[in-house]
């Protein structure tokens, strides 16, 4: 097909590989250095996670508090909502798409070179005002169908999915355009994303039993910076399953990029490409 009718009429990558095939090629990844890996995942919730929770005990300050201060707020309403500080609030807001995208480019460098390059996490920080502009414009469109019986906002969320990775891959993209990118190579692969996620649900779930136990119990004080820091360490084994599904869903954009495993010729992808030829049914057969 010439690049003529290409431009004309683009044609996507339609998913055929299963989700567990996918799933076990990111699995084959992390036997180089996995350790390494999971420190790159554990710095990216350090940053969006911890940081803005520890700001949150110095400066305890809700947003129903600056509400009530600058709006005549009815007081039964201000009562329920969530005193979530503002000063974390305005953090999540500001930094998480560039902490987002440096995630995105630390799993492709990860992914291709078999290298975990920890600095990347910060690489989004270089692009932080167009990082802004997308998280606002994903968020409030996701919200927005999340308002509409919820379904529209799933259907948004994983037609956006790839909008941060295809962001790393092109840093010039404008931020229309990688959200209309995301959505067309999506076209048709939602539901197949939506099923590699749930490979995922029981580690996750396992993952997350010790900081369960530990914030449910009230063994701890979370106003306080041990406890803060104490409910983050029972929080890693949730991370790092975190990270597993982050590392698969990266292999998913792989696939999506690159049309099928057999174009994976990336220094990192080795072991998936010596796997996919050991394993490749013979001529006979």
């Amino acid at each position: 097909m010439n690049e003529s009718n290409d431009s004309k009429q683009p044609r996507f990558y339609q998913m055929t590989e299963h989700p567990q095939e996918i799933r076990l090629m990111a699995a084959l990844t992390m036997r180089k250095k996995p350790m390494v890996f999971l420190s790159g995942i554990l710095l990216f919730y350090v940053l969006t996670e911890l940081v803005p929770k520890l700001l949150g005990i110095y400066a305890p300050a809700s947003y129903v508090d600056v509400l009530t201060s600058a709006t005549a707020i009815d007081e039964t309403i201000a009562a329920q909502l969530p005193k979530t500080p503002f000063v974390y609030m305005l953090y999540i807001a500001f930094f998480s798409g560039a902490f987002h995208l440096g995630l995105s480019s630390y799993l492709l460098h990860y992914l291709r070179q078999g290298e975990a390059k920890v600095s990347l996490v910060f690489e989004g920080m270089t692009h932080f005002f167009k990082m802004l502009i997308l998280f606002i414009v994903q968020n409030f469109i996701i919200a927005c169908g999340l308002s509409l019986f919820v379904i529209p906002g799933i259907y948004f969320m994983f037609s956006f999915s790839q909008a941060y990775y295809l962001m790393a891959e092109n840093p010039k993209l404008s931020v229309f355009r990688c959200l209309v990118a995301s959505w067309r190579i999506m076209d048709g692969n939602r539901f197949r994303l939506f099923l590699l996620d749930l490979t995922y649900v029981i580690l996750i779930i396992m993952g997350s039993l010790p900081y369960a136990i530990v914030s449910s119990q009230s063994l701890v004080d979370p106003s306080t910076i041990q406890g803060m820091l104490t409910l983050f360490a029972a929080a890693i084994p949730q991370y790092c399953a975190y990270g597993f599904l982050f590392l698969g869903q990266t292999v998913f954009f792989e696939v999506l990029v690159k049309e099928g495993f057999d174009h994976f010729n990336e220094p990192g992808e080795d072991i998936i490409r010596e796997f996919r030829n050991q394993h490749r049914p013979s001529a006979e057969e």
